[in-house]
């Protein structure tokens, strides 16, 4: 913790380290081997969305690693100007969007959204 402390004080943002997350959820979609952990913290209004990183040895990670070509991510799949969204590589968007409902949701949960 304290590297991350560190860290996040010389980018000018220390109070991310005071911060008093739990976390809420953990997601796991086996078929596509994605898996997401959500963390808030009410005191400050904060909320983390967490992707699991590539593990070399899980040949499904292996396989959305190799989805380069690159998309547009557009959360409520809203219309819209391509170049204009944030870009991402098709392998990320699709582990997303076999977890994306579920996040929604959980987040509008989580925010007190009704």
């Amino acid at each position: 913790m304290e590297a991350w402390a560190m860290l996040a004080t010389s980018l000018g943002h220390p109070s991310f380290i005071k911060s008093e997350f739990e976390k809420i959820c953990f997601l796991d979609n086996a078929s596509t081997d994605t898996q997401v952990a959500i963390w808030r913290d009410i005191a400050r209004r904060r909320l983390v969305v967490a992707f699991r990183g590539t593990e070399q040895s899980r040949w499904k990670d292996l396989r959305t690693d190799l989805m380069l070509a690159p998309a547009g991510l557009n959360p409520e799949r809203i219309g819209g100007d391509f170049k204009q969204e944030v870009q991402v590589h098709s392998g990320f968007l699709s582990a997303y969007d076999s977890v994306r409902i579920r996040i929604i949701s959980l987040l509008k949960l989580a925010i007190g959204f009704r």
